[in-house]
């Protein structure tokens, strides 16, 4: 696979794929203006405008708008339609997919910065966490985690236990997401890769799955943040892209 490192573009020279394998990854910031809350607004339909409203907390209300609307623009960007003319459907299992079924997507955020995740066929999934202080780390490792995880992390150093804790979640979470499951899936069901020296993959996967046709990534789309993305295609090329002008 040709590799790509973290390059800039605007929302119109976005990089789309087209070809089965191509993925492309946008990372953006969640924070907006008060001024482009009615831009952003006017992305979404009627029942996602309605669980915005629903919503309390500022920086909870922030990122499903600005999140939504990113993907709705995006999508649109390469169905070439506007973004409140995207239609959704939603899966056996709850998870949103395009109602024509051209391309499958995912979205992640976390304490104001997002992912994007978009390929033309296949299963996908995408997490971002902002590496913060974990309390009681190896009790919550211990319940999620499988027993080899677990020990990878008990002997890092001290130093190096909170990222490899937010790799193994993140890696995780986005097989996870790929499926349109949550957590009560059981993460403990997912092994993967703990090792920094080697490729990020699965050792093991839930019953039925073959961890040899899912591709895994570790992604880095900001400072102080870790992600990854699963898709069940192996990668030709892996786009990365940080999205600037998100507001125009």
């Amino acid at each position: 696979m040709r590799r790509q490192v973290w390059r800039q573009a605007g929302l119109a020279s976005l990089p789309i794929p087209r070809e089965i394998g191509h993925v492309l990854v946008v990372s953006f910031p969640t924070a907006m203006p008060a001024s482009a809350t009615g831009s952003m607004l006017e992305c979404l339909d009627p029942s996602e405008r309605e669980r915005w409203n629903r919503f309390q907390a500022p920086r909870v209300k922030g990122e499903f708008l600005v999140g939504k609307a990113m993907a709705r623009r995006i999508l649109g960007s390469a169905l070439g339609l506007r973004a409140g003319d995207v239609r959704f459907t939603h899966n056996a299992k709850g998870k949103p997919e395009l109602a024509d079924g051209a391309y499958a997507f995912n979205l992640s955020h976390s304490h104001g910065w997002a992912l994007f995740a978009l390929t033309p066929s296949g299963r996908i999934g995408v997490d971002i966490e902002r590496v913060r202080p974990v309390t009681d780390l190896m009790d919550l490792a211990r319940r999620y985690f499988t027993p080899a995880e677990v020990e990878a992390i008990g002997i890092a150093d001290s130093a190096a236990q909170l990222e490899l804790f937010y790799r193994v979640w993140t890696r995780k979470e986005a097989f996870i997401k790929a499926h349109g499951l949550g957590v009560a899936y059981g993460l403990d069901r997912v092994e993967v890769s703990t090792d920094q020296e080697v490729k990020p993959h699965f050792a093991r996967l839930g019953e039925g799955e073959n961890p040899l046709t899912w591709s895994l990534e570790h992604l880095e789309p900001a400072p102080g943040y870790v992600g990854a993305l699963a898709c069940d295609v192996g990668l030709a090329d892996l786009m990365l892209v940080h999205c600037v002008g998100w507001m125009d």
